[in-house]
Order: structure tokens, then sequence, then C-alpha cells
């Protein structure tokens, strides 16, 4: 059955990590990412250094892992809360040729236990020593355990690390449209979660299907605030990051709490918005008040 609409040709390059460093080298001082509750942003130019350093660092481990994807594919498994420090992560896994799977810290220990034994990850990225790893990985369910790099043992070996970008030589394997970009899991509401495959190409293809119909304009602020194992968090992060604009990360709390919410999209000026039909009825019944912010950036 064909496809009916117009067809558009893909960026030549349709690998992230090459498309973020050009993007770096257009913009390098330009603002690129920060916390909603920080004041300071990291630019373009200090953000590709920082993801560098971090993938020279879970390259080590990598080429030193046993695990075996069932696909033959390089999967770092993130259990991280959203902070600019988890943007960094993921950047420094596509460098080093990976792929990431995020895991939620709110997860049932069987949920987790299934997916580490069904994706066989080679490495396990985490911050904050979150209990469900932990437990997980000493039950006999899980086999051949999962190595966990936690980011708060990294800092001295950061410090050593080149900040340049990562050569094909050094990464050891060519990252291709074909290269898988993320392993996302279903909920398993009706059945067993299963593991979906998203190579390169297809989050390109969709972003520059996003870049087309919703362009950006020049100064606009945006926002990532959808958890990570959904799908839409990919063109919340890599939409802004691959052109060149502004990134707040708004942590799960705040996007649970209206008031502070609307209070930094008001403060940042936030120009768009991923959201659910709950939390838009809410965003709308709190901006009705008199005295409320009105999200004037919002289009």
């Amino acid at each position: 059955m064909g496809l009916d609409g117009s067809t558009r040709e893909l960026p030549q390059v349709v690998a992230l990590p090459r498309l973020f460093e050009s993007t770096v080298l257009g913009c390098p001082t330009s603002p690129a990412v920060k916390d909603a509750n920080q004041i300071g942003w990291t630019t373009y130019q200090e953000l590709n250094t920082n993801a560098n350093k971090l993938a020279r660092c879970i390259l080590r481990r990598l080429k030193g892992s046993t695990c075996s994807n069932p696909d033959g594919d390089r999967v770092v498994t993130v259990c991280m809360p959203p902070t600019s420090y988890l943007v960094t992560a993921l950047l420094a896994i596509h460098k080093a040729g990976a792929a990431y799977l995020p895991l939620d810290v709110t997860f049932p220990e069987s949920r987790v236990a299934h997916i580490l034994k069904d994706s066989r990850p080679a490495l396990l990225l985490a911050q904050g020593r979150p209990r469900t790893i932990q437990s997980v990985q000493s039950t006999p369910q899980v086999e051949n355990n999962v190595p966990v790099l936690h980011m708060e043992d990294l800092q001295q070996e950061l410090l050593s690390e080149s900040g340049e970008d990562l050569s094909e030589e050094e990464v050891g394997v060519a990252i291709t449209g074909d290269t898988i970009m993320t392993v996302l899991y279903t909920s398993g509401s009706t059945g067993i979660p299963k593991g979906v495959r998203v190579p390169h190409r297809a989050a390109v293809n969709r972003l520059a299907w996003q870049w087309n119909r919703f362009p950006y304009y020049n100064e606009e602020v945006c926002c990532f605030k959808t958890a990570l194992t959904f799908v839409d968090s990919i063109s919340e992060i890599f939409g802004p990051l691959l052109t060149g604009h502004r990134v707040v990360v708004i942590p799960k709390a705040m996007t649970q709490a209206v008031v502070e919410l609307v209070s930094v999209l008001e403060r940042e000026k936030v120009g768009r918005l991923v959201l659910v039909p709950s939390l838009l009825r809410s965003i709308l019944l709190h901006c009705s008040s008199e005295d409320a912010p009105k999200l004037a950036y919002l289009r």
C-alpha cells in the first residue's frame, strides 16, 4: 500500500552525533541547555566538550564489556533523572556508537528485570544510585548482571579526558542512518513489554518533518519535560539541539505541580509544549485566573 503526500529528501548526514557536531560549529557560544532551577546556560561548545569526555569514559567500558545484545547492538541503559546531565549522557552514548535504553526510577523491579534480561545491555549508566537498580542487580532473574557506571564516580576521570570529537577509528564502529539510536520498551499493558529499536534515520526523518511543518523561530526556547521512556522526548531534546535552539530541562516533580510549571514556562519564555490533554486542561484552568501568567510566548 502506497503512502499519500509529498516527499522530501533527508539531510545527507542522518547520524545524530554528526548533526549535533555540525550545529556546534555554527553556534559554539550560543546557549544550549539548562536546568529549570538554574540561572546560567551551558553553551553548545561546552555541551559538546562534556559529551565527548563522557563518551570516552563510556567507550572504555563498552570495549571491555562481555554483554551480548541479541541484535548485535551497542546498548547503554540509562537510569537518570531529567537534568542537563541526562542530555549530556544521551549525546555521549550516541558519540560512543551506542543506543540508549531508558529506565524510569519508578519502574517496578519486575519490569526492570525483564527489560535488562531481554535487552542485555553492555552498560547501565545511573545517577543518584536508584534503589530499583541496586535491588534488581542482585536478583537471580537477571543473568550476567549488567555493569553499572555511576555518574558520581566519574568526576576525576572526566577531568583527564579529551574534549575533542571522537573519530570513527576511536569509536570502532561506523555510525550510520541504520545504527540504532534508542530502544524504547512498550508499556506491556496488553502483554509482555517489547523493545522497539529506533535507528538514526527514523529519528531524523521524524525531526525533518517537524522542522518543516512546525519550524522554530529564531530565538525560540524549548523544554524537555516528557519522560525519556516516551517517544516524544526524542523531538523535545534533539529537535532544538540539532538546530541551535535552547532547551530548558524540567524535572518530573515540576511537571506534576502546575503552578511551578507555568511559572518556569513564563520565566524562560518557552515557545512550545508537548502535552497530554489532562495537563493541558490544568494549565488552561490555572492561567484563566486573573493574576496567573498568560504564557504569551507559547504559539
